[in-house]
């Protein structure tokens, strides 16, 4: 790994921990922080693997890319937004 490759994982290792962080204090929603948390290991793994399992990330987001997140939200009609919210609860629920 060259020196700039080891620098850009150590930042995006800060990002991840700033997101996380994001995650927990509710200052993003958890589908829009998973989301993120996704496109930062891809960043890292694509640098070198991490020992770290992000299946559980991948898995979530893969679930939920079909529904609109964060300010993509505020496009939609309120009917249709607790239509989607019904059907990631049945998800959930079926995967528990």
């Amino acid at each position: 790994m060259t020196e700039y490759e080891s620098d850009k994982k150590k930042k995006l290792i800060g990002d991840l921990v700033s997101n996380s962080r994001r995650i927990i204090s509710n200052h993003i929603a958890l589908p829009l922080g998973i989301h993120i948390m996704t496109k930062i290991l891809g960043w890292i793994n694509a640098i070198e693997l991490m020992e770290l399992n992000s299946n559980d990330f991948f898995e979530y987001d893969n679930q939920l890319k079909d529904y609109p997140s964060g300010t993509d939200r505020l496009a939609y009609n309120v009917d249709k937004l607790i239509e989607y919210e019904n059907q990631i609860n049945e998800r959930s629920i079926g995967n528990a």
